[in-house]
C-alpha cells in the first residue's frame, strides 16, 4: 500500500512538472511572437499588425486551453483509476484482515483524492494566472500601438525621432516601436 501511495505521489509530481513545462514553453513562444510582430511593425501598417497580434493571441489562448483541458482529463482519469484500485484493495484486504486495515486503506484513498484535488486547483490557478498575464500584455501592446498611432499635437514620439511622418504611418526609425515594446514589457512584468 505504501508502494501504491508512492506511485500516486510520483504521478502527481510528473504531471505537475509537465504542466509547468507547458506553461513556460507557451509563454516563451508568445513573447517571441510579440517580438516578431514588433519587428514587422517597422515595415507594415499598424492596423495589419494589430490584427495579426490579435490572431496570434487568440490562437495562443486556444492552444493553452486545449492543453489544460487535456491535462485536466489526465488528472481525472488518474483519479478514477486510483480510486477504483484503492477500493478493490480495500475490499480484498477488508475480507482478509479485518477493520483496522480497512480504515487504513480508506485513509490512504482519501489522501490520494485530496492530493489529486490539490493538483487540479494548482493547475486551475496556473491557467488563470497565465491567461490574465497574456490578456494584460496583449491589451497593453494593442492599446499602446493604437493610441500611439494618432499623432495629434506633438504625438507620442519615441526615442530616436518622431513616431509618425506626414502620412500618419510609422517612421522607419522605429522610435514608436521601441516605446511600445518597453512599455508592454513594463506592464506585463508589473514593475512600472
Amino acid at each position: 500500500m505504501l508502494l501504491m501511495s508512492m506511485v500516486v505521489v510520483e504521478m502527481v509530481m510528473v504531471l505537475l512538472i509537465v504542466v509547468i513545462v507547458v506553461v513556460v514553453v507557451v509563454m516563451v513562444v508568445m513573447m517571441v511572437l510579440v517580438m516578431v510582430m514588433m519587428m514587422i511593425m517597422m515595415v507594415m501598417d499598424v492596423m495589419v499588425v494589430v490584427m495579426m497580434m490579435l490572431m496570434v493571441f487568440v490562437m495562443t489562448v486556444m492552444v493553452e486551453v486545449i492543453v489544460m483541458e487535456v491535462v485536466m482529463l489526465m488528472v481525472k482519469v488518474i483519479a478514477v483509476v486510483m480510486v477504483v484500485i484503492v477500493m478493490l484493495v480495500v475490499i480484498v484486504m477488508g475480507v482478509m484482515m479485518g477493520k483496522m486495515v480497512v480504515m487504513m486503506m480508506v485513509w490512504v484513498m482519501v489522501m490520494g483524492v485530496v492530493m489529486i484535488v490539490m493538483v487540479k486547483v494548482i493547475v486551475d490557478v496556473i491557467m488563470m494566472l497565465m491567461v490574465v498575464m497574456l490578456v494584460k500584455g496583449a491589451m497593453v501592446v494593442i492599446m499602446e500601438v493604437v493610441s500611439g498611432h494618432s499623432c495629434g499635437d506633438g504625438g507620442n514620439a519615441g526615442v530616436g525621432g518622431g513616431a509618425c511622418n506626414g502620412g500618419g504611418d510609422l517612421d522607419a526609425g522605429g522610435g514608436m516601436v521601441m516605446v511600445v515594446m518597453v512599455e508592454a514589457v513594463c506592464h506585463v512584468v508589473g514593475d512600472c
